[in-house]
């Protein structure tokens, strides 16, 4: 999983990509042409769960068939805001796909529509945990400062 504050798509390999009973394949062409490289494949609406309690409902998840670019990645969580999205799907050319965040806040899941990156010092000694990402807000602890609204 590559978490991705420069794009807004959330797309996995299609052969990684698990059908369930709540997924629903739209049929829509998407794709998205990064500085690096490049995913093709289709859309699917489905439930992701991020972490125990925070579940989207029909949120947008591409399933690549093609991608170039990203040898060691087989999904990307797109966090960037979803006006970044215009174009990715083939057929609704105007209108953004929400992200995770997005879409996590319109179902009330999240009080507010943002979410904050902690990245933890990289220590040979430590190969556990670097970094997390908090949905809704921001972990206080993790900060010696006040954010700007």
């Amino acid at each position: 999983l590559l978490l991705d504050n420069g794009s807004t798509n959330t797309w996995v390999c299609s052969a990684a990509y698990m059908r369930t009973s709540t997924s629903f394949h739209t049929g829509q062409p998407v794709g998205v042409i990064y500085e690096a490289g490049f995913f093709l494949g289709t859309e699917y609406l489905d439930n992701v769960t991020v972490s125990p309690g925070l579940t989207t409902i029909l949120q947008s998840i591409g399933t690549a068939t093609q991608v170039k670019g990203f040898d060691i990645v087989d999904c990307i969580l797109g966090i960037s805001p979803a006006a970044l999205s215009i174009h990715s799907l083939q057929d609704l050319l105007t209108d953004p796909i929400p992200t995770i965040t997005d879409t996590l806040y319109g179902q009330g899941t999240i009080s507010e529509n943002i979410f904050g990156i902690f990245y933890k010092p990289y220590a040979s000694s430590d190969l556990q945990s670097t970094g997390q990402i908090t949905f809704g807000g921001m972990d206080s602890t993790k900060y010696c400062w006040k954010p700007m609204k």
